[in-house]
C-alpha cells in the first residue's frame, strides 16, 4: 500500500499554499492528508502543469469542487476561493457600491497628485535652469563689455601716444 504524505499545517493558519508541495521528495504525489489544528486531518487531491522553463508546478484540487488552485482556505474545512466565496480585492465593494467608487476615487486623485508634484518639481528645476542660463549671459557678457571699454581705452592711450611723441610710448609700457 502507498503511503500518502502527511502535511501539519501551522496553528494558525489561514491560507494553504500549493508552495508547501514542493518540500515534499520523491516527486509529487496523487494526493496529500493535511492535518490542520485540532488534528483535522483532510484529503487533498493535487494535480501538476508544465511551467514555462521545464519545471512541474503543483496545484491542489478543491475538496468541494475540484478545480485546480493553488490556494486553499481554512473556512471551517479546506475550500478555494469560489467555494469559500471569497472575492478577488478589485471586486470587494466595502460594503456598498458608493465606497468602492470613492475608494477608486481617492486612489486616482493620489496618483494625480503625484504625478503634479513632479510636473511642478521638474518645472521648477528648469526654471531655475533657466535663471542660471540667464544670469551666465549676462556675466558673460558684462565681461565682455567691461574686456571691450578695456580694449577701447587701450585703443585710445595708443592714439594719444602715436599724437604726443614717443615720451607718451615709455608711460604705457
Amino acid at each position: 500500500m502507498i503511503s500518502v504524505p502527511r502535511l501539519i499545517l501551522p496553528l494558525d493558519a489561514a491560507v494553504v499554499t500549493a508552495a508547501i508541495l514542493k518540500r515534499l521528495r520523491g516527486g509529487l504525489p496523487d494526493r496529500v492528508v493535511l492535518v490542520g489544528p485540532g488534528s483535522a486531518e483532510t484529503e487533498v487531491h493535487t494535480a501538476t502543469t508544465k511551467s514555462g522553463f521545464g519545471g512541474i508546478r503543483g496545484w491542489f484540487l478543491c475538496p468541494k469542487c475540484s478545480m485546480r488552485t493553488s490556494l486553499l482556505h481554512v473556512i471551517g474545512t479546506l475550500k478555494c476561493r469560489r467555494c469559500a466565496e471569497i472575492p478577488y480585492a478589485s471586486r470587494r465593494s466595502y460594503g456598498c457600491r458608493w465606497w468602492s467608487l470613492w475608494g477608486r476615487a481617492v486612489h486616482r486623485l493620489a496618483k494625480v497628485r503625484e504625478a503634479l508634484r513632479r510636473r511642478y518639481l521638474r518645472l521648477a528645476q528648469r526654471d531655475q535652469l533657466h535663471r542660471l542660463e540667464a544670469e551666465l549671459v549676462e556675466e558673460v557678457c558684462r565681461g565682455l563689455l567691461t574686456h571691450l571699454a578695456q580694449q577701447e581705452k587701450s585703443a585710445r592711450r595708443l592714439e594719444d601716444v602715436s599724437q604726443t611723441g614717443t615720451s607718451a610710448r615709455i608711460d604705457l609700457l
